[in-house]
């Protein structure tokens, strides 16, 4: 398991939010790198990664934790939405704590 705490970036403030993804080892990098480009594009903050890859099994996770402003939580979910619907996604989870 590898963590990355990544600098403070977009609007600050917010419930946070843990987002895991299950996909495809081969997947993972790239699903990673085009996450981050969508949360900045819509102003989230990433304030954790936390990577596993399973031993002898094709499937890694990524989970971010990020804080998020109610008037961005429809974003949210689209980007959400959309991560499930990729070919490489096994399952992406997502829950919500007090900020």
């Amino acid at each position: 398991m590898r963590i990355f705490n990544s600098a403070p970036f977009g609007r600050h403030g917010g419930p946070t939010y843990h987002l895991t993804i299950v996909c495809l080892s081969s997947a993972l990098n790239a699903l990673r790198k085009q996450l981050f480009i969508d949360l900045n594009t819509i102003g989230l903050r990433v304030t954790q990664v936390v990577v596993t890859r399973e031993t002898g099994d094709d499937v890694a996770s990524a989970t971010v934790t990020l804080a998020c402003p109610p008037d961005s939580r429809a974003a949210l979910t689209t980007l959400v939405m959309r991560l499930g619907e990729d070919r490489n996604v096994r399952r992406v989870n997502w829950s919500g704590a007090a900020p």
